[in-house]
């Protein structure tokens, strides 16, 4: 056999392995029951960022079903007034803490804020979730642009180091030796470098891989750790960016809120990395065959001859075979 075949076949079975090991662990995420988590963790509060809408409010659906009253952290505004209203008309032997609080603001206040309303409770389940996705070129920032940062990295650090250390101590079910679960949104963003989306890109992308790191030490602890990665779901996120067609087209095939929430439950202490829906899945296959570097060389040739893009955001002077 020569060198070449063997290169061939070394990594043929190389990728084989991967894609066999990766679609089985993913088919399982997809596939496994749902788990009831007061039951699993003993516990009767779970606390969710961004709960007013989206997932965010797909997942406090799915504790308050299963038994927990739910602080819900989100932007003051009426649809947050709303969405209360709504879940205790729903569910009206549940309790949902209203914290109206904006993450773009301080840090250090905001976490105090959330430690000081959840003092006289026990929770359990921790979902950081609420994020927002700025299209946006480094060429022009705006005001949004480091709160983009903020909102979806800062302050949910500050709140998980606040409100971690009580979960990891919490008294263990005796059963299966669990305390709680925390749960992050992460997003196929990570998989694949795209322009005008850096700070969503990298945020998620440090959002994914925090949990994950986490997941390895949190085990030992009893507290379950689970990062769901979805393509595009049905939500309010896209809101900053309309009228641009692929955003239209990928409307079309997105995943309704309440898939996510769902793999959250069903993976708690199973499974940490769970991918969701058919873009994730595209966009992971791609990124594990094609070096990234090709991406990145694709966006070099395209990203300032959108016209749709052109309209949306700021660019700088270009030379003319770039127009």
């Amino acid at each position: 056999m020569s060198f070449l075949k063997f290169l061939l076949l070394f990594g043929g079975s190389l990728y084989a392995i991967k894609f066999v090991s990766t679609f089985i662990i993913q088919l399982l995420a997809r596939f496994l029951p749902k788990q009831n988590l007061k039951k699993k963790y003993i516990t009767d509060w779970g606390l969710v960022t961004g709960g007013s809408s989206g997932i965010g409010r797909a997942m406090v659906e799915e504790l308050a079903s299963q038994g927990l009253n739910v602080v819900i952290v989100a932007y003051p505004e009426p649809k947050f007034d709303e969405a209360i209203a709504e879940l205790r008309a729903k569910y009206p032997q549940r309790e949902f803490r209203q914290l109206n609080i904006d993450l773009a603001g301080d840090e250090k206040a905001i976490a105090k804020e959330i430690t000081d309303a959840v003092a006289d409770i026990d929770i359990g389940v921790m979902h950081l979730n609420a994020g927002i996705c700025l299209l946006e070129s480094a060429f022009a920032p705006t005001k949004r642009t480091l709160a983009e940062f903020h909102i979806n990295v800062v302050s949910h650090m500050h709140i998980f180091y606040a409100l971690y250390p009580r979960i990891a101590t919490r008294k263990r079910n005796p059963k299966n030796q669990k305390r709680g679960a925390v749960f992050f949104t992460s997003s196929s963003a990570m998989q694949m470098p795209l322009p005008y989306s850096c700070i969503y890109g990298g945020t998620k992308a440090y959002i994914g891989h925090f949990a994950s790191y986490l997941s390895c030490e949190a085990h030992a602890s009893g507290v379950d750790i689970v990062s769901a990665i979805p393509g595009f779901v049905n939500t309010r996120l896209t809101e900053n960016i309309p009228g641009l067609s692929e955003v239209e087209a990928m409307e079309k095939i997105g995943q309704p809120p309440s898939e996510i929430a769902s793999a959250f439950v069903r993976n708690a202490g199973r499974i940490t990395e769970v991918d969701c829906g058919a873009i994730e899945y595209s966009a992971r296959f791609l990124a594990s065959i094609i070096d990234r570097n090709f991406f990145i060389y694709f966006h070099w040739k395209t990203a300032y001859k959108q016209d749709q893009l052109k309209k949306m955001v700021p660019f700088p002077d270009l030379p003319n075979e770039t127009q």
